[in-house]
């Protein structure tokens, strides 16, 4: 009887869902589930990562902007030396990193940033011109057409420091190495030639050494229509600077004969005048074996190779 009674009771247990070893599951509302739904539904975590994606975007935006802001009141020019040096340096760093928010900015205020770079290579002391030639090397990154134009006016300018002359014309060679394409458009590479055609003629001998070495560059990277144009002036500086007292002056001049006469080929006999031609022959050809410099000599004879080899054969 008493194991009736046990097996009668464990019965009723489980008939009225009180087992210790059986709990019914909780029975889940609607709305829960279709919000699970809405969770693992397909492109959901797309989505969510987009949009994490542009939370980021915006906010680099608001840090670049505080960066570059903070950047240009240091450089401003009210400021002390010191401190304005810092913040064209600052700039320039910002400026340099591909593809970042900071760049973006500068880009935007790019006449800003220019203006204050001019400014600090304007300045007499070099601690702030230095940083100013790095900060526009940074910016022909962004314009190289612009910022090498605007560093040739800076190279003809007479009253600044020779040396910070030098190393204008030293950024404006880097940026026709590095920025070339950009250069040969006509636009941009003839003004930027027109520009410093006035350096051959200055009264310091190194920026006209340097000035002739920069033209040859620039006009290696002319359109042949281009190049055509502006055969005639540049030809007239490289003759003008072949009788120079200046040894390294006369190197330059023959170089950029040298690197014209490749350029032009054998279109030089139809953009040079017949006459024009037979005097820079007569004149390579003397000072190829007369000219007192070794080196000017060797860039003469280099030119009259490439006269006959390019131009007349």
């Amino acid at each position: 009887n008493n194991n009736k009674k046990k097996k009668t009771d464990e019965r009723q247990q489980q008939a009225h869902g009180s087992s210790p070893s059986r709990v019914a599951p909780t029975p889940q509302r609607p709305e829960a589930k279709a919000t699970k739904d809405r969770r693992n539904a397909p492109g959901t975590e797309k989505t969510t990562h987009a949009e994490k994606e542009a939370g980021d975007a915006d906010a680099d935006a608001k840090t670049a902007i505080r960066e570059v802001t903070f950047a240009l009141d240091e450089a401003g020019e009210e400021r002390m030396i010191p401190v304005r040096a810092h913040g064209l340096a600052r700039l320039a760093k910002l400026a340099e990193v591909e593809g970042s928010a900071t760049r973006v900015e500068i880009h935007k205020r790019f006449g800003q940033v220019m203006e204050l770079a001019t400014l600090g290579i304007q300045s007499e002391d070099s601690f702030l011109y230095n940083n100013a030639i790095a900060l526009m090397a940074a910016l022909a990154r962004l314009r190289p057409g612009k910022v090498a134009r605007t560093l040739a006016g800076h190279l003809e300018d007479s009253d600044l420091d020779q040396g910070l002359r030098l190393k204008i014309a030293e950024v404006i060679s880097k940026i026709c190495r590095e920025h070339g394409k950009a250069l040969s458009s006509s636009k941009h590479g003839v003004s930027l030639l027109e520009a410093l055609l006035p350096t051959t003629s200055d009264a310091t001998p190194n920026i006209r050494a340097s000035g002739l070495s920069t033209i040859a560059e620039v006009f290696e990277l002319l359109s042949s229509d281009a190049a055509d144009r502006t055969t005639a002036k540049v030809m007239t500086k490289a003759l003008a600077a072949t009788g120079d007292e200046v040894a390294e002056v006369r190197r330059g001049a023959f170089f950029l004969l040298e690197r014209m006469l490749v350029v032009l080929g054998h279109r030089a006999t139809s953009t040079v005048e017949s006459k024009t031609l037979s005097e820079v022959y007569a004149l390579l050809s003397k000072a190829r074996v007369a000219d007192t410099d070794a080196a000017a000599r060797v860039l003469a004879g280099r030119a009259i190779e490439a006269l006959e080899t390019k131009v007349l054969r």
